[in-house]
């Protein structure tokens, strides 16, 4: 079957680089490319060598089509812009959708193994909290993405943390607290409104849960709340962020809305 995965040896090279990309991806972007760019190369190699299209396979079919489409919508969109040289900067920018079927072919005949991902994006969180408490911003990176991918991070260790033993959910505390100091530091408001909102979904599936849940675990997510909102109400870039977003929705409630409600 053509979804078996390949040797133990390739599943493991693929692996290393499932904990190696989230460190990276918010801290040194040049390496989070190389990784990709191995991926895609390992998806091409067994495309070649096994004769395997990602355009054929099932289970990533859609994907790879919806990302090779969109890779060509943007080619076309600027070709019929008028401004052909152009390509030349959009062209590497979207290299990454060029390539994503290959990179889910590598992925899909390989035995992944999650413990990799969950490991690799708690020591991203350590990262990205230290770059923020070491430098007071997010460093050469883009606030707003920095902001989203530490949320993204961060759900992802909180969600499987539910399943980790009593210990290792003290020790997975200090990536959520470095995470969330991340998010809140970057003065994103899009993503820390996301961060509560998710926040507050997650609580509510948990609880719903009550009858799962341990008294050491309660316990647990209760400090994690009680610390996520004393973090969130000593921080002035936060507080900054909330009374000009105030300031703003009552200035378009009032009619003056030719100002535009900044994220």
């Amino acid at each position: 079957m053509i979804n078996n995965p390949l040797n133990s040896r390739y599943s493991q090279v693929v692996n290393v680089l499932i904990f190696i990309f989230p460190i990276v991806i918010n801290s040194l972007q040049v390496v989070g490319d190389i990784v990709l760019f191995i991926l895609a190369m390992m998806g091409i190699y067994v495309g070649i060598s096994q004769k395997l299209s990602p355009f054929h396979i099932k289970e990533i079919k859609v994907f790879s089509y919806l990302t090779f489409g969109y890779f060509t919508a943007v080619c076309l969109s600027v070709l019929f812009s008028g401004q052909v040289a152009e390509l030349a900067h959009y062209i590497p920018r979207d290299f990454y959708f060029l390539f994503a079927p290959f990179i889910a072919l590598a992925l899909f005949k390989a035995e992944i193994n999650m413990n990799y991902l969950i490991a690799g994006a708690k020591v991203s969180l350590l990262v990205i909290g230290g770059i923020v408490i070491y430098f007071g911003d997010t460093g050469v990176m883009n606030a707003g993405v920095f902001g989203n991918l530490a949320v993204l991070l961060f759900f992802i260790v909180l969600a499987f943390s539910q399943h980790e033993s009593f210990k290792r959910k003290i020790f997975t505390f200090i990536p959520l607290l470095f995470g969330f100091i991340a998010i809140i530091s970057s003065g994103t408001r899009g993503a820390w409104l996301t961060c509560l909102l998710l926040f507050g979904v997650y609580l509510y599936f948990i609880f719903k849960q009550k009858n799962k849940l341990s008294l050491k675990s309660k316990i647990i997510y209760l400090f994690i709340i009680v610390i996520t909102f004393s973090v969130a109400i000593l921080n002035e870039p936060l507080q900054n962020r909330v009374q000009s977003g105030y300031t703003q929705i009552s200035n378009w409630i009032e009619g003056d809305q030719g100002q535009p409600l900044l994220v």
